[in-house]
């Protein structure tokens, strides 16, 4: 079973993901894997791994530029239908002006 099918509460989303959809409080799941998840929130997207591992978020037809990053680089970046996320990454990817 995956971490989200367990049932996750994160801080400051009145939600419990249980299905691996969540839609609360304008927050939209965009992807979910066995470690990693990625939600929208208007046009600001963000993208978590939470492994030791490397993996890759596939996003679609979705289109962006890197804002921040836990590994503090990237920024500027442009990003495309997939991100590949190293271990323990979290990053915000602003959608506008793609």
């Amino acid at each position: 079973m995956s971490w989200w099918e367990r049932g996750v509460i994160y801080p400051g989303v009145s939600a419990v993901v249980t299905t691996g959809w969540v839609t609360c409080a304008g927050y939209r799941t965009v992807a979910v894997g066995d470690a990693t998840f990625a939600y929208l929130r208007e046009d600001v997207l963000v993208a978590l791994n939470l492994s030791e591992e490397p993996q890759t978020v596939l996003l679609g037809d979705l289109a962006g530029r890197v804002r921040l990053s836990t590994y503090l680089d990237g920024r500027g970046d442009e990003v495309h239908g997939e991100l590949p996320l190293r271990p323990g990454e979290g990053v915000v990817i602003c959608l506008c002006n793609a």
